[in-house]
């Protein structure tokens, strides 16, 4: 599923990427997750440094956030990038969340189709939310998300593989 195929942002709102962007930069996201009590301050100043993507309202406020770190699956036995996304309470309405997972998927399959960064076999999610756990139970999501299981908490964790990515070996 590419961007296209799901329902527009509201209008004014954009999703987009954090490196180069000139108004927004590590101390604004600090102080976006400080406001809306998103983590501790010391999970903050580790995480900052793994922002991929902002989103933005119509007056360029930042009200989103996604993140991406590398992670060894122990079930899974490969290694997949972990993508976080924090939307603001109340900027939850639309589909900003579901957005900023398509465009860090797509932006880091761009790396790996390039060779610029194969250190992942994919990405995964755990998908948090209630709502999206109870409502989007199909075990492929059009967006070639598949459940591969849940994790201690109950979330389901779902993968999309990069292509040409490989299964481990025996």
């Amino acid at each position: 599923m590419s961007h296209q195929d799901i329902a527009p942002l509201p209008a004014g709102y954009r999703v987009q990427l954090l490196a180069g962007h000139e108004a927004i930069g590590p101390a604004e996201v600090m102080a976006f997750w400080a406001d809306h009590r998103a983590m501790p301050a010391g999970e903050a100043v580790g995480r900052v440094h793994e922002v991929l993507f902002v989103g933005l309202d119509p007056g360029d406020e930042l009200v989103a956030v996604s993140t991406a770190y590398l992670q060894r699956s122990r079930q899974m036995r490969m290694t997949f990038w972990y993508q976080r996304v924090f939307v603001a309470p109340e900027h939850r309405m639309g589909n900003l969340a579901f957005r900023l997972l398509l465009a860090g998927r797509d932006h880091l399959r761009a790396l790996y189709e390039s060779g610029a960064d194969r250190r992942a076999a994919g990405l995964m999610v755990e998908v948090q939310h209630r709502g999206a756990r109870a409502h989007l139970v199909n075990a492929v999501w059009r967006s070639d998300f598949t459940f591969v299981g849940q994790n201690h908490g109950g979330d389901h964790m779902r993968v999309h593989y990069f292509p040409g990515a490989l299964a481990p070996l025996p």
